[in-house]
């Protein structure tokens, strides 16, 4: 018969909250005395979250980014308040590309 592997995804939360590196959760799962097999699906599956919630991250500075830079285009073609131009123009365009950069990095870098 094959075994059965299962994780806890409580405990891959909780390493997720502590802000565990992947060597410390290796080193906490041999020091547990779990077999290969299951130290290794404990392993992909605290990488697939970990990666889930940085995806997650990102995705919603682009958004605010995005949607920020598009508030700022709007605001400075229309001309709403004449006397701000220059901060909506230059202080909101800057805000909002380094928003959404930082998103794009958070998202395709690993």
């Amino acid at each position: 018969m094959t075994e059965q592997l299962h994780y806890d995804p409580a405990r891959i939360q909780q390493w997720i909250s502590d802000n565990l590196s992947e060597e410390a959760v290796v080193d906490q799962l041999e020091n547990a005395g779990y077999s290969p097999a299951v130290a290794e699906l404990y392993l992909q599956a605290f990488k697939k979250v970990r990666d889930e919630k940085r995806y997650k991250n990102g995705m919603t500075l682009i958004i605010t980014g995005a949607i920020l830079g598009f508030f700022s285009c709007v605001a400075s073609l229309c001309n709403v308040a004449p006397e701000y131009c220059t901060l909506i123009l230059v202080g909101l365009t800057s805000v909002s590309l380094v928003l959404v950069f930082v998103g794009l990095y958070l998202v395709f870098e690993k």
